[in-house]
């Protein structure tokens, strides 16, 4: 029996804006093709989707982008291949100058009312009405800290342990995903490991993590409530996409206040919420770790 092969991984987004009065689409024509169509791409090796939709739209664009819910993905065969492509809603930060000018020819904002008669496939403009129907949310990720010198290995306080090598190499491979989705808040326990998880991120960008007692593995459930309570509300009321790091036993009731079902978390592994103005999670999305 032949071995199946694993389909070939590409993401692409749905960037919208508001311009001239009427909502605008990102579209692209590629000349290879003579099409138009979404922006989209392939992973490079290892590289998690979302990741991939924020560089193929950036370098097919020029558009810095943050990536909202999922939307539908799409499948279909490259000669004898499977292609599975996945697709996020996302807002336009900035709007700059492409670099694959190989690939795309032509970068334009269409109307709405232009893109439904125009785009190439259907599928795309199943994906942007898919976008419309969706609700205002923001995006809270939360991770587990990335792994950690054993507790026997370590002679000082446990607060005070810091992550392994693979668990530093692990904070380095999240500042893709906290990007994706424009985290622009941080905040940990006040463990080593759960600060030292996000610091490469907030190294990159410039922020500061925000180290909360009430997120430790020795908090109370209800110090863990309230602050987990008013981090979700600040998130919404701001519209800050925020990310939270904090412990195997604190996780739980952390995803349970974001109307998160149980999930199990290894070290590293991260939580998607879509959390909607209400405090209702509208969309998950869960991205483990290589282990």
């Amino acid at each position: 029996m032949a071995k199946q092969q694993i389909p070939i991984s590409a993401a692409g987004a749905v960037v919208t804006r508001a311009g001239n009065g009427v909502r605008e689409v990102l579209v692209v024509r590629r000349e290879r093709y003579d099409d138009w169509s979404l922006p989209k791409g392939k992973s490079d090796p290892e590289e998690l989707p979302p990741v991939t939709a924020v560089r193929e739209v950036a370098e097919e664009t020029g558009a810095r982008v943050r990536l909202g819910p999922p939307l539908d993905s799409s499948r279909y065969s490259v000669g004898e291949r499977a292609k599975l492509v996945y697709y996020w809603s996302a807002e336009a930060l900035e709007v700059g100058t492409p670099s694959d000018t190989d690939e795309v020819a032509e970068v334009a904002w269409w109307p709405l009312a232009e893109a439904r008669t125009r785009l190439s496939y259907a599928s795309d403009v199943t994906l942007i009405e898919q976008q419309l129907e969706q609700p205002t949310t923001v995006a809270v990720l939360l991770l587990r800290h990335g792994k950690a010198l054993a507790r026997k290995d370590w002679p000082g306080s446990d607060v005070l342990r810091p992550l392994e090598p693979a668990g530093r190499a692990q904070a380095q491979a999240l500042t893709g995903l906290l990007g994706a989705y424009g985290v622009q808040r941080l905040a940990s326990s006040t463990a080593a490991r759960c600060a030292s998880t996000l610091a490469p991120y907030a190294a990159q960008v410039g922020l500061e993590v925000a180290q909360h007692a009430e997120l430790s593995e020795l908090a109370t459930e209800s110090e863990t409530s309230e602050r987990m309570e008013l981090l979700l509300r600040q998130a919404i009321t701001n519209r800050t996409p925020m990310a939270i790091c904090s412990h195997r036993p604190t996780l739980p009731l952390l995803l349970e206040i974001a109307g998160v079902a149980p999930h199990t978390l290894r070290p590293a592994d991260c939580v998607v919420a879509h959390i909607g103005a209400t405090g209702e999670c509208y969309a998950v999305e869960w991205f483990p770790q290589s282990h």
